[in-house]
């Protein structure tokens, strides 16, 4: 699929349809750095998609610090009863993270049903690194400062909204909301 332009009101109605059936976290500058909050159409917070990462990494929305794995006497299985989320602006440092991840929990012979399960049920919206850090090294590793794998949907800012490139089945399903607006993008 091309590349797809919408305005930034319309990529926040968007963001708004997604939050009816899943929790939507997004990076919001807080005390001088960048943190995931949970988007609200109510709250008004405006994610920040340019610029660097969030301080906390992609994993702990994939890990809990505390929850049940089994329950006895009840037959095999985990509990699986999590609706999913959405992860708006992760960077390409994040996502290839995630790709380390996966190669540990979700591939080979023993994988995680925790993470596996996580993991398909996740959206994953990458953003361009438009404001590197000091502290950054993409460059040094043969990375870009752009999403190039492991996304559902990249999003680069641009003059007066969004462009949008689909990464995955699952996110061009993200983009089939009624009444929201896209465009091919010149």
């Amino acid at each position: 699929m091309s590349a797809l332009f919408i305005t930034s009101s319309e990529f926040k109605r968007l963001l708004g349809s997604w939050t009816e059936d899943r929790p939507v976290y997004v990076p919001v500058s807080r005390g001088g750095h960048r943190h995931w909050w949970r988007f609200s159409p109510e709250t008004g917070a405006e994610p920040e998609l340019d610029g660097i990462r969030a301080v906390e990494p992609l994993k702990t929305f994939y890990f809990h610090v505390k929850e049940t794995v089994a329950k006895y006497p009840s037959g095999p299985g985990f509990p699986d009863d999590e609706p999913g989320f959405v992860l708006v602006g992760a960077k390409n440092c994040d996502l290839r993270s995630l790709e380390c991840l996966d190669q540990t929990f979700a591939r080979g012979d023993i994988q995680d049903p925790f993470w596996v399960s996580r993991r398909e049920k996740a959206f994953v919206i990458g953003a361009d690194c438009s404001d590197p850090a000091p502290s950054c090294f993409c460059t040094l590793l043969d990375m870009m400062p752009y999403p190039q794998s492991s996304f559902d949907l990249s999003a680069a800012v641009v003059s007066g909204g969004l462009i949008l490139e689909v990464g995955t089945e699952k996110g061009a399903k993200l983009l089939e909301v009624d009444g929201v607006e896209l465009s091919e993008a010149t």
